[in-house]
């Protein structure tokens, strides 16, 4: 199955940051880690390793998740701007 991931958020956007092999599709409310080989990224740009899911779309191309950082990841990553 086909998995898209998608974030509004640029720092994601730049690189193949999320996993693209799933056991289990992930549901609305699970979440999403970055691969391991991005955490310095992360840490660097002080973005969240970990973003929540908040939307999925199924079409006859595949899935498409929508992520999104929660409140209190926004609040903790000070500085941090969507």
């Amino acid at each position: 199955m086909n998995v898209k991931i998608s974030c509004n958020i640029d720092l994601y956007r730049q690189h193949e940051i999320f996993p693209k092999d799933y056991l289990f599709l992930p549901r609305v409310g699970e979440k999403i880690m970055v691969r391991k080989e991005y955490f310095n990224y992360c840490e660097i740009n002080s973005i969240p390793k970990v973003l929540s899911i908040v939307e999925i779309v199924h079409s006859e191309n595949g899935v498409s998740i929508e992520i999104y950082p929660t409140k209190e990841q926004l609040k903790a990553y000070k500085g941090f701007k969507c």
